[in-house]
């Protein structure tokens, strides 16, 4: 006898509402609204770029007066052969010094 067969109907329905009652809330409009409204923060070239323990020159990289969001720096340095951006970077943008301070998520191998 398989277990299909052994369960009964009113075991079966209580087991999909348990399962329907686990799904999570879906997010209102008003939820939705709000993060469409997110503005992805730009940043407007000249910047300069720390990372792997020096200040790289990326002058060649980007066009002055240009905004760019973290995705598209990445995306631009990536294009450019700068393969550590190629995984997850983090930015810290220091304001004084108009600088950002790339870290990259390294893999751990063992």
């Amino acid at each position: 006898m398989d277990l299909m067969s052994m369960l009964k109907p009113a075991e079966v329905e209580k087991q999909e509402e348990k399962k329907e009652s686990k799904k999570p809330k879906s997010t209102t409009k008003k939820e939705q609204k709000v993060e469409a409204k997110k503005e992805v923060k730009k940043y407007k070239f000249p910047f300069g770029m720390f990372f792997n323990h020096k200040e790289h020159d990326v002058s060649h990289v980007f066009q002055d007066g240009k905004e760019y969001s973290t995705t598209e720096i990445s995306k631009e340095m990536l294009r450019h052969g700068f393969y550590d951006f190629s995984g997850d970077a983090t930015y810290d943008h220091i304001k004084d010094d108009n600088m950002f301070v790339v870290s990259f998520k390294k893999h751990a191998h063992g």
